[in-house]
């Protein structure tokens, strides 16, 4: 199969499918308690209750400007982006530590249908964005452990 010796075809399908069906699960407007101040604030600026949440609320004034609809879905549907990427980042991180191509699709997708995490995808929540970047962080390193450098080769 073509995927299993380049598993970044799947990356786009995981993708795809993923936002799909968080943006059409996804809060249809204003929601209530800490999800409406995050609409709130992200859409006209501002500081959230501690900690502030300063890049959520920078991406949500970018993410308010590009897409198009109700104001707060705009938000919400920017946690569902995000809540897709980390479903990726999730499946690249499964193949760093060395899980094949098949269970790491799945695992993945089993990840991002869990309650907790798909509760954040489909409502407007700061967590999608931080398990995003904690991903993508957590890959970069297993990727830069994976090369080597001058310290390790004692070129240094």
């Amino acid at each position: 199969m073509q995927y299993a010796r380049n598993p970044f075809l799947i990356l786009p399908i995981i993708f795809l499918v993923t936002l799909a069906v968080y943006i059409l699960c996804g809060a249809p407007t204003i929601m209530y308690g800490d999800s409406a101040e995050l609409q709130a604030v992200a859409l006209k600026g501002g500081v959230a209750h501690p900690s502030g949440y300063p890049t959520f609320v920078m991406l949500g004034q970018f993410f308010g400007r590009v897409l198009q609809g109700d104001p707060a879905r705009r938000i919400t549907i920017m946690s569902s982006i995000f809540g897709a990427a980390a479903v990726c980042a999730f499946f690249l991180v499964l193949l760093k530590f060395g899980v094949p191509v098949d269970p790491a699709f799945f695992g993945s997708i089993i990840y991002g249908a869990g309650f907790t995490f798909w509760w954040s995808a489909t409502r407007t929540e700061v967590y999608t964005l931080a398990i995003f970047i904690f991903l993508i962080g957590l890959w970069l390193t297993l990727h830069a452990l994976e090369k080597p450098t001058l310290a390790r080769t004692g070129l240094a």
